[in-house]
């Protein structure tokens, strides 16, 4: 694994030292921002798996990055200016210790760390730039502690784990590795220095390690950062929203409130926020959201991430982080098959509706026949152009929710019930909609929807019998409102039908179920 920032003259020639290596390697190149033309270089070698950072997120990051890419049985770390002499892997190999570095360290009581000189006593650590380990002991002491960052004595404490675990470390002398110390950390493409930076990671390490390195050498606690370990021992998975109070927030707590006896969830809002604590499984909605993930340095095998809108025209920008997450998922099937081209692990998660919240009732029929439409002033949701327009040629009543998350009409998600109780049924008429939820809240009221053939619609609408599904044009919409106009017992009695198929399978609880199926198959 080859770690660069800029300078892609170096990474040119470290990687062209690794081709030449009598061990075959997987090459991994992970970069930490680089503006030099790194990226159109990379994208282009076939035997390059190439991971980018838009941002530089630092040695521990980029590391562990590698590491979640590779496939093998060892990794061998190594800076992009390293040149390695091609029996050189082949010969730490034969060490036959559970880490090997060609560069072996001192650490002296106050913290200084000191290249060793003269015959070795002991490994106090090997440095990660050339360094060898199996990927089992990476696993088991939980990788690179990302608290040093953006750099110094991350090796050094990911060194002292392995060793407070009962692994062996050793080193090769005359290694042959031809190394231009600090041509990246001390240049100014990095943008700190290291004079400065060294003080926190120093201090950090010294406060956790003085004991075990000079006196007590039992493992300090919360020495090794499990990433996989919680107080209940349940799953960890941090889920990434938008914006708290609207449609994934509202779909995140249901999950939350479903499967927290199985799985322990972080919900996080627009961002990581700096939250890098270690999780299982990162999840998102959305693939824009999957890429604020990479940028907070979540490996993208630990993300899930999917599509929930026929927001796209195409997946084109999206294909690369769809086919590299660990896995993807969809809220109705119309999406499944678009999207499950990208990768084999592909989720079918359809929404669900709080029964509880949304308690049937039946129309009042001394009210005016009534249309409800709930959205956002979004062209494609279709309701000036459909809607609007078919409630004023059938000539009934549109009573319509059309606002942004922030808007100053939102009604409360607790008095949303009240909006459908005053309608006889809600129109669908939008091109991008995976669940309209509207569907669901005012079936489970116990309202009909017409709706043309988008997201979910076709798998919950018996056309008939608890709605329609119609065309997407004006007079497909006024010839179904005439008839239910005109037909409000009917209408009343297809209500009834809808909320039986809420009971029946779109229920939040029964709902969860698939993502408990994918969480579990994802996590196993």
């Amino acid at each position: 694994m080859v770690l660069c920032l800029n300078k892609l003259d170096l990474t040119k020639r470290c990687i062209e030292h690794i081709r030449k290596s009598t061990v075959p390697c997987e090459i991994v190149l992970v970069d930490n921002g680089s503006t030099d033309g790194t990226q159109d270089w990379a994208r282009e070698q076939q035997d390059i798996a190439y991971v980018r950072n838009r941002v530089n997120l630092g040695c521990a990051v980029g590391r562990t990055q590698g590491a979640e890419w590779a496939t093998g049985d060892y990794f061998f770390f190594i800076d992009n200016d390293q040149f390695i002499p091609p029996e050189l892997i082949a010969r730490m190999l034969a060490v036959r210790k559970d880490m090997v570095g060609v560069e072996h360290w001192e650490i002296t009581p106050s913290g200084i760390t000191k290249p060793a000189t003269g015959p070795v006593k002991r490994v106090d650590y090997v440095g990660s730039g050339g360094m060898i380990v199996k990927r089992e002991v990476f696993r088991k002491v939980g990788g690179y502690d990302f608290r040093y960052a953006p750099c110094w004595y991350e090796d050094v404490d990911f060194c002292m784990r392995v060793k407070a675990a009962g692994y062996r470390v050793g080193h090769i002398e005359n290694s042959g590795v031809e190394h231009l110390r600090g041509s990246t950390s001390n240049s100014s493409d990095v943008g700190y220095c290291p004079k400065n930076e060294k003080g926190p990671s120093r201090s950090l390490f010294t406060s956790t390690w003085h004991r075990y390195l000079f006196g007590n050498k039992s493992t300090p606690a919360g020495a090794i950062p499990n990433r996989n370990a919680n107080p209940h021992g349940k799953p960890r998975i941090f889920m990434l929203c938008d914006v708290r109070g609207w449609a994934w927030d509202y779909k995140t707590q249901q999950i939350v409130k479903w499967l927290s006896d199985d799985f322990d969830f972080t919900v996080g809002y627009g961002s990581l926020n700096g939250d890098r604590s270690g999780y299982d499984a990162y999840f998102s909605y959305e693939p824009p959201y999957m890429a604020r993930l990479r940028e907070g340095g979540v490996p993208p095998n630990r993300i899930i991430t999917g599509v929930t809108a026929h927001t796209y025209v195409n997946f084109r920008n999206f294909r690369q982080d769809l086919s590299i997450a660990r896995a993807i998922h969809a809220n109705s099937k119309l999406l499944l098959d678009e999207i499950s081209a990208f990768n084999p692990s592909c989720y079918y998660v359809p929404n669900g509706v709080d029964e509880e919240l949304f308690v049937f009732k039946e129309r009042d029929l001394s009210k005016p026949f009534t249309v409800g439409f709930v959205g956002k002033p979004n062209p494609r949701k279709g309701y000036t152009k459909y809607i609007a327009e078919a409630c004023r040629r059938a000539d009934v009543e549109l009573r319509a929710q059309v606002c942004k998350f922030d808007g100053a009409n939102v009604i409360q998600r607790a008095n949303m019930p009240e909006f459908y109780h005053d309608v006889d049924c809600i129109l669908v008429a939008s091109d991008m909609d995976g669940t309209p939820n509207m569907l669901l809240e005012a079936a489970a009221i116990g309202r009909p929807c017409v709706g043309n053939a988008i997201g979910n619609i076709p798998e919950f609408i018996e056309d008939g019998v608890n709605g329609f599904i119609v065309e997407r044009q004006v007079n497909a919409y006024v010839e179904k409102l005439f008839w239910l106009k005109t037909h409000r017992e009917e209408c009343i009695e297809m209500g009834r039908a809808a909320r039986k198929t809420v009971e029946a399978g779109w229920t939040w609880k029964i709902q969860t179920e698939n993502y408990k199926k994918m969480f579990e198959e994802c996590l196993s």
